[in-house]
């Protein structure tokens, strides 16, 4: 489902982690082949393809670089279904990120 805020509000940070796993300092499985391995990218910014399909999902995961004029991200406002970037106040995830930065790797080490 979506992981929350508790106030319905989706933190766009959670393409960091969610269910208490951190997407960026997840150990790589040993069994994994090296080539499937990579260090962090602070400085790569993509959108994931699709995003959820159940009803008033968030949008689709996104990652990119902090900036002085956007130093974190917004949330998605589940009852509203639009994205609010908070140009004051963060909203962080379960996992205490504020931003998306070096969030691109969604399924890493699977």
């Amino acid at each position: 489902g979506v992981e929350d805020s508790g106030n319905g509000a989706y933190p766009l940070s959670n393409a960091c982690g969610q269910g208490g796993v951190s997407y960026t300092a997840s150990p790589v499985h040993s069994s994994c082949p090296r080539r499937f391995r990579c260090e962090v990218d602070p400085d790569l910014a993509l959108t994931a393809a699709e995003g959820s399909k159940w009803p008033d999902s968030p949008p689709p995961l996104e990652c990119r670089p902090r900036t002085v004029e956007e130093p974190f991200t917004g949330h998605y406002d589940i009852k509203e279904q639009d994205v609010v970037l908070n140009k004051g106040t963060a909203v962080p995830s379960a996992l205490g990120r504020t931003d998306v930065e070096g969030c691109c790797y969604w399924g890493r080490g699977a």
